[in-house]
């Protein structure tokens, strides 16, 4: 079973996080409009940013934040491997492969909310999903998670700023509000990401969260990502002589290093905890080349796999090879 202290020590890093994402956001938006002008959608360029950040620690993020415009900020993350997805075994927020609908109250999940608790489910059955107005194939199963992570938009009714702030607060039970996610007011359209804890962790989530808002407002919940351990996997990617990536399972980029023979493959999550190997193969041949490959842990992130590829001399050629990570 999970260590209680650990969970939730993982979900306040996590909730850092969505913080400072959120502000990282709010602060370089207008650069961003200015960039791409009329295809610019405020909310929808938040998510598709924000999301590629969570990886991130709060160091990084804080730095971020602090730069002193878009392109700075961009290239400070890119230094620290933004695109390596360099997670940690601290904080594990694995990201689904699209953001899933789990409540639109514009549909379903009881109509508008506010002022009060209402339970919802990040993952349940489809039909319970649907009934909320999500997503009527449900969004997956995840009875290991400990929290989730989740872009909540809120659509307050009446015309823009004609009343007083309100809020909306996201949490694993209906005691409080002990938190505010969002500030919202009448008919201005709001969208933040936000972290909830499950409503019982370490093996026996049934996705329940609970949401409250202040004042009555339609919201809308897309599931982003999971928190928690992350499950027994054997991760593996089947590389081409040039660095390029045939197919793979969690692989995220792959690259020859400019050296013969040397190649890394990163995949989205930590494994320095993990076991590796590697054998030549070309994808889809049948005709395997002469020669070996050997591992070790890809200097400068915690994602990575350093591959060396060589004849059946034992010199260095550039080589296609296949690779395996298998994780506890």
């Amino acid at each position: 079973m999970a260590d209680p202290q650990a969970v939730r020590a993982r979900i306040e890093t996590a909730r850092q996080q969505a913080a400072l994402i959120n502000q990282i956001a709010d602060k370089f938006q207008a650069e961003a409009a200015a960039r791409y002008r009329g295809s610019f959608s405020a909310m929808d360029w938040k998510l598709e940013f924000g999301a590629r950040l969570v990886y991130q620690p709060v160091s990084t993020l804080a730095t971020a934040f602090a730069a002193g415009n878009l392109g700075a900020m961009q290239s400070g993350l890119a230094s620290v491997g933004a695109a390596k997805h360099a997670s940690n075994n601290n904080q594990v927020i694995t990201l689904l492969a699209n953001p899933c609908r789990i409540v639109d109250t514009r549909l379903g999940g009881g109509g508008m909310l506010g002022p009060a608790f209402r339970p919802w489910y990040a993952f349940n059955t489809p039909a319970s999903i649907a009934a909320q107005g999500g997503n009527p194939a449900g969004c997956g199963n995840y009875p290991d998670a400990d929290s989730f992570f989740v872009y909540v938009t809120v659509v307050p009714p009446g015309a823009p700023l004609s009343g007083g702030a309100g809020f909306l607060s996201m949490q694993h039970d209906a005691s409080g509000p002990t938190s505010s996610t969002m500030n919202y007011y009448p008919g201005i359209n709001t969208a933040n990401f936000g972290v909830t804890a499950c409503d019982g962790c370490g093996g026996t989530s049934s996705g329940g969260f609970y949401a409250y808002a202040s004042s009555p407002t339609h919201v809308v919940i897309d599931l982003v990502g999971v928190g928690g351990p992350l499950p027994v996997t054997t991760m593996w990617a089947s590389i081409n002589a040039n660095g390029s990536t045939a197919r793979g399972f969690h692989t995220v980029s792959s690259a020859w290093l400019l050296f013969t023979g040397q190649y890394e493959v990163i995949f989205d999550r930590n494994i320095t905890g993990c076991s590796f190997i590697a054998g030549v193969g070309v994808p889809g041949a049948t005709s395997p080349p002469v020669g070996q490959a050997t591992t070790a842990v890809r200097n400068g992130t915690t994602n990575g796999v350093f591959v060396l590829t060589t004849d059946s001399a034992g010199t260095a050629v550039n080589q296609p090879f296949h690779v395996a990570v298998n994780c506890p």
